[in-house]
């Protein structure tokens, strides 16, 4: 499986080429290579086999190849040159899913209240997510909450040096008429 990483967040609308990264895990060793996006012009017989239509919100689109049906991935960006999605198949002939790209990473505004929790080791966090999803899991699927993984993820939480801190994001306000 490929992974693109260290992609632009933002272009300038005139870019023809964008750096980025793959990373590709083989007999569990990973691999990191650069790789080149070209633009793919905007032409009707271009436009064609691009897997979604193409507006003036989203008028920049780069792939492997300047063809889109020769690109295994293709990475849209918006009017101002913010990553939007990304489209990604395994084959040439297969149907081309979309990713949708998180507003924290393309860097829009956020309109959810969040808190970041800081811990000591990549260890402690990779342990209290997987706490905190088996905990959303047994809540979803109606059962009784295991009282040893509330207690687990908290042990975890208290053992921070930094307290969880409201994360600053844009919100909406209600306003009221008159």
């Amino acid at each position: 499986m490929i992974s693109i990483k260290n992609i632009p967040i933002v272009i300038e609308p005139g870019v023809n080429v964008l750096e980025a990264e793959f990373f590709v895990r083989r007999n569990n060793r990973p691999c990191t290579f650069p790789v080149q996006l070209f633009r793919i012009s905007a032409d009707k017989k271009t436009y064609k086999n691009l897997p979604f239509v193409p507006s003036v919100k989203v008028p920049h689109v780069f792939g492997l190849s300047d063809k889109p049906s020769e690109a295994l991935i293709l990475v849209v960006y918006d009017n101002l040159g913010r990553i939007h999605s990304l489209y990604t198949r395994q084959h040439l002939k297969d149907a081309w899913e979309k990713e949708h790209v998180a507003d924290e990473y393309a860097g829009r505004a956020i309109t959810k209240f969040s808190v970041r929790y800081i811990f000591n080791s990549h260890k402690n966090r990779a342990e209290f997510m997987s706490l905190i999803d088996r905990l959303v899991t047994q809540i979803n699927n109606d059962q009784m909450v295991d009282p040893r993984d509330v207690v687990a993820a908290f042990t975890l939480l208290s053992r921070s040096r930094a307290e969880p801190v409201p994360a600053a994001v844009a919100t909406l306000r209600e306003t009221s008429p008159g």
